[in-house]
This record gives structure tokens, sequence and C-alpha cells, in this order.
């Protein structure tokens, strides 16, 4: 039979036999590159929460000393309002009664230090101190202008003194001064909790950092490693298949020029050397398939899956004319991928379902697709051929596993395995259900 020697087996994941070379030396110099520069991050951040706590007082001490003077200044202006109407009273500096009364009025107005009348030449002519006003003190300074004789209008007349008022600003200072301390000091406290909470998250970053220049030296041995056991794999492979076509060949002369002379299990021992050399010929065929699927360059464009499984049956077909299973392909079924190792996989796939299903009288092969638990698109290769013990599926994808006997189905166990490898290329993942004597059902999925 020709169909393709793929066994129900494969490989979980990259090759990684052998020990991986250990390289401190510059795996110390890329941490402490990495360390230093997280350090450099750290003190940014560190300097970015001083220089925001330290702009967040500067801010909120100008508005509380803004305030103060708006409130200030809004007191200043209630007097001087006070001083214009009383400026308008009908009196005369001369009536000292008057004045006195005035001057009295202001005594109940907070934070009033000094009220005096001045005449037009400076001189004081009544005096009400609460207590000095200090450097900073607010002046307010009003006109008094003379009463208006009935029915005279005009220019407005010339101010025959004033009435000045000062005002105390200590409190109001102390007050702003302790307002700023209690936001610098809030302020601090901000940053000192900033920094509290960011220091941690510094000391995970620099562990973070840790890891992945861990993982990154880890990740560039694993990849040196792997091509290394590829091309050692590859070569091994190549360099195998000469011997083995002349054990194979000369094998088959002497089994036929020299017939007459072996006797029966003569001819049996060298018929089972020429098919154990067809055997590991097929092998080696396989592992350099697989070498190859791991080398090739993923080139992903739009594949038409029906036109892949068709081409792949028809080829099956060819090979096994006497057969004749139940096929069923749907047509529009695509996928995004490298069509190359696509084909590679349906080939296993459907090269599988031909064969397991080569003792059924009602052979039937079904390519189709599901939608997955995510809403993805499944596709599935189905069969009702000799199927398997799902007891023992944690073999299914390894390499060189097969779950059948040789002289019961031939094979080699890395069609799966390649299987596997190929739809991993393509972030997606693969797996199977099954029950003896009933068939077997795979499923892959791609991204």
């Amino acid at each position: 039979m020709g169909a393709p020697a793929a066994g129900r087996g494969g490989v979980a994941g990259p090759p990684l036999t052998g020990a991986l070379l250990a390289r401190p030396e510059p795996a110390r110099q890329d941490f402490a590159k990495w360390a230093a520069f997280a350090w450099k991050v750290s003190a940014l951040i560190l300097a970015s929460v001083v220089s925001i706590a330290g702009l967040c007082a500067v801010v909120a001490t100008r508005q509380a000393h803004g305030l103060l003077v708006e409130s200030l200044a809004a007191q200043g202006r209630a007097i001087a309002d006070a001083l214009a109407k009383a400026s308008f009273v009908p009196l005369t500096l001369d009536d000292r009664r008057a004045l006195a009364e005035l001057l009295e009025s202001y005594r109940g107005v907070d934070n009033v230090a000094e009220v005096r009348i001045v005449d037009a030449g400076g001189r004081v002519l009544h005096e009400v101190v609460r207590g000095a006003a200090g450097p900073g003190a607010v002046a307010v300074v009003s006109p008094i202008l003379p009463a208006l004789e009935a029915g005279e209008t005009g220019r407005a007349p010339e101010p025959i003194g004033r009435v000045e008022a000062r005002m105390w600003s200590a409190r109001i200072d102390a007050k702003s001064r302790r307002i700023a301390w209690v936001n610098v000091l809030m302020s601090g406290a901000l940053a000192l909790l900033i920094s509290a909470a960011a220091f941690p998250l510094i000391r995970s970053l620099v562990a973070r950092m840790h890891e992945l220049v861990g993982e990154a030296r880890l990740l560039d041995e694993i990849k040196e490693a792997n091509a290394e056991l590829e091309s050692f794999s590859y070569s091994v492979a190549h360099d195998l298949r000469a011997p083995l076509r002349g054990i194979a060949g000369f094998s088959q002369i002497v089994l036929e020029d020299s017939a007459a002379t072996l006797d029966a299990e003569g001819k049996e021992n060298l018929g089972k050397v020429v098919a154990s050399a067809k055997l590991m010929g097929s092998l080696i065929d396989d592992i350099l398939a697989l070498s190859r699927v791991a080398r090739m360059e993923l080139q992903r464009s739009a594949v038409d899956m029906s036109a892949l499984a068709k081409g792949v049956l028809k080829e099956l077909q060819d090979r096994d004319p006497a057969r004749r299973p139940r096929v069923t392909v749907p047509d529009g079924l695509s996928a995004e991928g490298d069509a190359r190792l696509l084909r590679i996989a349906l080939m296993n796939l459907l090269g599988n379902a031909w064969k397991y299903t080569g003792k059924k009288d009602d052979a039937a092969i079904e390519f189709g697709t599901s939608r997955g638990e995510k809403g993805e698109t499944v596709f599935f290769v189905k069969d009702n051929g000799a199927g398997f013990d799902m007891a023992y599926s944690g073999k299914l994808f390894g390499a060189f596993q097969r779950l059948h006997a040789q002289a019961e189905f031939e094979g080699t166990g890395i069609g799966l395995a390649t299987v596997q490898r190929i739809v991993r290329r393509h972030g997606g993942r693969v797996w199977a259900e099954a029950a003896v004597g009933k068939g077997a059902a795979f499923y892959f999925a791609l991204r």
C-alpha cells in the first residue's frame, strides 16, 4: 500500500535534547546594563514625584495666599465704601462732635488698627488708634468733600480733608503662613506616600527586568541548541541514507541471485533485512521532512483548504487505485497560513485516515470545519477506521510513538509530530478523539 509513512504520534514541542551552554558572564553583564537602566528609571520616577509634590505645594501656597489677599482686599473695599459714604455726610471739619462720632463708628470694624481725619494741609484733626498697624498694613484713604449748598451744581468740589484707615495684616499674614506650612507638610506627606507606593513598584520592575534578562539569555541558548540539533539531525539523516540504500540494494541482489542456494530461513532473514532497511529509509525521510518543517520560513496567505484536501486525497487514490472509500470534502473551506506547510499537515492527517481505514469495507473519510468554544474555525479529519484507546492519547503526538504494531499498520511515528509542529508554527493547537474500532477524529485550529 502506498500510504504515506505517518504514525499516530508526534513531538510535544521543539527539540530540547542536550545540555544548554551556560554563559554566566555575559548574563551578568546584560543584567548590569538592565539594572543600571532600572535605577535610572527609578530615579526619574522619584524625581518626578518630588517635583510634582513641590509644584503642588507651591501652587497650593500661592492659591491660599491669593485667597487671603482677596479677603483682605474685600475688607478694605468694604471700609472704603463706608468711608466714601461718610465723606458725603454734610459736615465741616469744625464740627468736632460729628467727626468724633464718625471715628468711633469704626471701633467695631475687624482688623482696623488706626482711623484718622486729616485736613487739606495734612494736619491730624481726630484720630482713633487701636494698636500699631505694623509693616505691610493696608491703607485706605477717602476724601472728605464739603457739603453742597442748596441748588449748587457744576464741577466737583475740592476735598477739604481726608479720612485715613490702616488695617492690620499681621493676623492675616500669620494665617497665610500657617496655611502655607500646612500645604507644604501635606504635599511632603503626599510625596512620601507616593514614594512609598512607588518603591515596591520599582523593586518589582527591577526584579522583572532580571527575569526578562534571564529569559532572554535562556531563549537565545534554546534557539542555539535547537539550531545545532536541527543541523545535527539533518546531517545524520542525510549521511545515513546512502549506507542504507547500499544495505537494501545488496541484500535484494543476494536474495534474487542466490535464491536457489538459500534455504527458507535464509530467504526470510534477507527479506527482513530488506524490509528493515526500507523502514529505516522511510524513517530518515520523515526525520528530514520534520527538520525541513522547522526550518522553513512561514509565508502566510489565503489558503483554499478544500482544494488542498481534494488534491491530497486524489494523490492517495492514485497510489492505491483499488480502494474506493467514501470521501467528503465540502467546497469553500479556507484558512490563513502557509500553503506548503498546511498541505504537509493534511497529507499526514488524511494519509493516516486512508491507512487506518484500509481494513474497512465501508471506509469513510471526512474533512470539514466546526466552531470552537471561542468561535474560532476548527478543521477536522474524521474516519471510521481502527481508532485507538484514548488512555494512550498522551503519546499520540510524541516523536516515534506508535499506538499500533508495525505488522498491523506500517508507519514511523513521525507524521503527527510533524502535524503538531506545523499547527504550532501557525499559533494554533491540535487534538484528537477516538475509540477502538470506531475510528478517530483529529482537530486543529489556526491563529
